[in-house]
């Protein structure tokens, strides 16, 4: 899956009103926790998102156990990174 910015702009929307939850903006007692709470609802999303979409591309070399020539060609494959 590739990285797409409107499931990524969901995410974020998604993460910010549960962070934000329970604090009232007119307070102004709760400008620091609603700061905070919109920095790290903004790094989680970005963070799943990338863990979800993010592929490792073939062909990066790896050391296997073995004689030599059983490591020659030795790439990896496809895969998702979790």
């Amino acid at each position: 899956m590739a990285l797409n910015p409107q499931q990524l702009a969901d995410l974020i929307r998604s993460k910010t009103e549960q962070r934000l939850s329970g604090l009232d903006p007119r307070n102004p007692v709760n400008a620091g926790a609603i700061d905070a709470a919109q920095t790290l609802a903004l790094a989680e999303a970005i963070i799943e998102h990338i863990q979800a979409a993010a592929m490792v591309m073939p062909g990066i070399p790896v050391a296997t156990t073995g004689s030599q020539s059983a490591q020659t060609g030795a790439t990896t494959g496809p895969g998702a990174i979790l």
